[in-house]
């Protein structure tokens, strides 16, 4: 069976392909959020395969930006986001399936309807439930994406998809960030749409090291967290203890930077200026800590002791 979920957005499971006519709906698009051949009986529409399955280990977030241009490009004859209004109508009609029609292929048209319809993800569930009677059984990693999703209000490109990623890889930061770039089609977020209002430059030769818009905010720790707390120890003991810092030594940056250039092989290393060849930070791909107790993974930090945060003048920032 075959549900029309709002507007011209149907969906459906493997079996509604062979047991509905989809011309009778008007259907010019199929978006098919399952692994394997395909019925014959769709091969004559416009057609996407994102082969996900659906399980614990699929990161179904990563095929949403594919799958959102094929939906607009069928409804509004467009890729780009920023003209689309639910308020326009509908031009095309596109069906989303997945096996059973239950999990892959709601999960798609929830995250949809809280990008676009700006839904709220209780919202964007219930308007699949209503429509399938409550058919729906989205999987328990699936749900946790949707509320990342959520709570990024859609931006992948977000610092919160970035942590996201690192989760999903169990810690491995190295290969969160190669996918961060992968699914971005970026090689390097140095691309900023805002500009900056500073520059990190080197305290001995001047040479600029990064923008202010390069810099990875962090929060000093709560006094109850245990990271508020430095502890030095001799063996398994506790030898002393002493308050984090009230100053930061880090400047932590979003991504490593090309003139970095960081072995692929190694998992923690130093950086030097490309000028004079002074030290001035070092990453880790594991994480490292700030004098203030906060934690950042994977780290690529500046030392505040060796580079200076200058403030940009409106005549300078077209300069950097």
């Amino acid at each position: 069976m075959i549900y029309r979920i709002i507007g011209n957005i149907y969906l459906s499971s493997f079996e509604g392909l062979a047991d509905t006519d989809l011309q009778a709906h008007r259907i010019s698009h199929v978006l098919s959020v399952v692994p394997g051949p395909l019925p014959k009986a769709i091969h004559s529409y416009t057609r996407l395969q994102l082969p996900i399955n659906d399980d614990l280990t699929s990161n179904i977030l990563a095929i949403l930006p594919e799958s959102f241009d094929f939906i607009n490009n069928c409804l509004y004859n467009t890729t780009g986001s920023a003209s689309i209004s639910p308020r326009f109508p509908h031009k095309g009609a596109i069906l989303i399936h997945c096996h059973e029609g239950l999990s892959r292929a709601p999960t798609v048209v929830v995250c949809y309807l809280i990008k676009f319809y700006k839904l709220s993800m209780k919202q964007a569930i219930y308007a699949i439930q209503r429509k399938l009677e409550d058919k729906i059984n989205i999987n328990e990693s699936f749900l946790k994406q949707i509320e990342v999703f959520e709570s990024c209000k859609g931006d992948l490109t977000s610092d919160a998809y970035r942590d996201f990623l690192i989760e999903f890889n169990k810690g491995d930061s190295k290969e969160a960030l190669n996918q961060f770039h992968t699914q971005n089609d970026s090689d390097s977020k140095q691309i900023e749409e805002e500009e900056p209002s500073g520059v990190l430059r080197c305290k001995i030769c001047r040479e600029i090291l990064a923008k202010s818009t390069q810099i990875l905010p962090h929060v000093k720790p709560d006094e109850s967290s245990r990271h508020a707390t430095f502890h030095k120890k001799m063996g398994n003991h506790i030898h002393s203890s002493f308050e984090a810092s009230a100053d930061c030594s880090h400047y932590f940056l979003k991504d490593p930077l090309k003139w970095m250039k960081l072995p692929k092989e190694e998992l923690e290393g130093k950086f030097h200026c490309v000028k004079c060849q002074s030290k001035l930070g070092g990453y880790s791909w594991k994480g490292s800590r700030c004098s203030c107790g906060s934690w950042v993974i994977p780290s690529f930090h500046l030392s505040t002791s060796k580079v200076d945060y200058i403030k940009l003048a409106p005549v300078d920032k077209q300069k950097v």
